[in-house]
């Protein structure tokens, strides 16, 4: 697996004083640079980076990406690059973007961050109509946050303390960057790792020929409709709470033998993690109960 680094315009080290500053976290990190550009040639630029980058993507690599760069990530997303996790710090992309559903997103955002804001008033100036504006894509989800509503896409907003990263390169800077560096990367391995262990398990399935009804990774996570976090006062203990397509909800828990230890995000992941491992018994019950009574329908169990 690698990790791509993907810098914002208008940057003259290459990204190296941005994302680069990550690369002492993220193995196998790959660093790559489109150079300075000029506003009114960020366009081009953008899709010849897309067009650059995608054959170098290959399985299971990961994206992370900062301003602009996360614009580039999410048309390479959408032109077919098959990553297994995307991270957009401070996107100068629109809050409504949306990303495919089987695709873990983190965003990193701060309501300082005035310079995604001035790039959405740009992308506002130089597109006069809706599909123009669909098409150029900056918005000021770094303020925000995505706003989709998708189960998929968590955003962590910087600006909360201990360690506050502030504006649109906070995150980048010390003492910030020691902090939210190892939590990113802690994200993307618990993604990857999820990934990974459910694609293995598929791809022997199908090896072995092994094609009787069954519940796949992605039928299970299409009936992930939501999610909802709360710690409780005084303790380390995290519930996450996962809202089923059918109205019907599960619930993970996290704690820390050593309050010392307890990191929020962290708690989130692990929560989230196990709430999806009841998800799979209640989906094995349900497949088992059809197949048992005769009512299996494969449009309906089988693609969720």
């Amino acid at each position: 697996m690698a990790t791509h680094l993907i810098h914002g315009f208008n940057v003259s080290d290459g990204g190296r004083g941005s994302v680069g500053r990550l690369v002492p976290w993220m193995a196998n990190s790959r660093l790559h640079s489109y150079g300075w550009t000029f506003l009114f040639r960020l366009r081009w630029i953008n899709q010849t980076t897309v067009d650059e980058l995608l054959p170098l993507i290959e399985p299971g690599d990961v994206l992370v990406a900062h301003s602009n760069g996360c614009l580039i990530a999410w048309r390479l997303v959408q032109a077919g690059a098959p990553v297994s996790a995307v991270v957009c710090i401070q996107p100068a992309l629109r809050r409504d973007t949306e990303w495919p559903e089987h695709l873990p997103v983190l965003c990193l955002h701060n309501r300082d961050d005035w310079i995604v804001s001035l790039g959405r008033a740009w992308g506002r100036f130089v597109s006069v109509t809706n599909p123009w504006r669909e098409r150029h894509g900056w918005g000021a989800a770094g303020r925000h946050g995505f706003t989709a509503g998708q189960p998929q896409v968590e955003n962590w907003d910087t600006g909360r303390q201990p360690f506050p990263a502030l504006g649109h390169s906070g995150v980048f800077r010390q003492p910030a960057l020691g902090h939210w560096a190892p939590l990113v990367t802690a994200w993307v391995n618990e993604k990857v790792s999820t990934m990974n262990d459910d694609q293995q398990v598929e791809q022997q399935i199908q090896a072995k020929g092994l094609n009787a009804p069954r519940v796949t990774p992605d039928a299970l996570d299409a009936k992930i409709q939501g999610e909802d976090y709360h710690v409780f006062p005084g303790t380390t203990v995290t519930v996450c709470l996962l809202h089923l397509e059918n109205g019907f909800t599960v619930t993970g828990e996290s704690a820390c033998a050593s309050p010392e230890n307890f990191d929020a995000e962290l708690g989130r992941q692990i929560a989230r993690r196990n709430a999806r491992e009841k998800v799979w018994s209640l989906e094995g019950y349900l497949l088992r109960e059809q197949l048992h009574r005769g009512w299996f329908d494969p449009q309906v169990t089988m693609e969720g």
